[in-house]
């Protein structure tokens, strides 16, 4: 996961208050394992998480949490949309926007309403835009 992000400092103001971060950071993600680490970053509201093309395997848990203000998970080139093949679940925080991606499970036996949904979310304020759902197990999403 690289991070590519734009900090303004106020060296006057840094004095009175502290450092503040003036704009939103991207966090590209190429990896299964490298989307995890940053569905667990300490994410501020307005960040984005940017999926390069190709195809992300598994279960991944989000404790993400914008608090008011969406953090938002979206494919980095929309002419190729990431494409999740599992599941994706909000399981703490909350105030997330999931857009322009593709979720599905290539698990043939998805006649079992016991598996999981491809996105799953026990949080607050989550937000799905643009996203093509199909093939998953249980109910697709699931929404509690």
């Amino acid at each position: 996961m690289t991070k590519r992000s734009v900090f303004a400092w106020f060296p006057v103001l840094a004095l009175a208050i502290g450092s503040t971060r003036a704009t939103a950071a991207d966090y590209h993600v190429a990896s299964a394992a490298d989307f995890q680490i940053a569905l667990s970053a300490p994410l501020a509201g307005v960040d984005r998480i940017l999926l390069a093309p190709g195809v992300y395997v598994g279960t991944f848990v989000s404790s993400l949490n914008g608090a008011g203000t969406p953090i938002t998970i979206t494919s980095a080139d929309l002419a190729f949309p990431a494409r999740i093949d599992g599941s994706l679940r909000f399981t703490a925080g909350g105030w997330v926007t999931v857009t322009d991606l593709e979720f599905f499970n290539s698990n043939t036996n998805r006649t079992s309403s016991s598996g999981p949904d491809c996105i799953d979310a026990y949080v607050p304020s989550v937000v799905l835009v643009h996203n093509v759902i199909h093939d998953c197990s249980a109910n697709g999403i699931g929404l509690w």
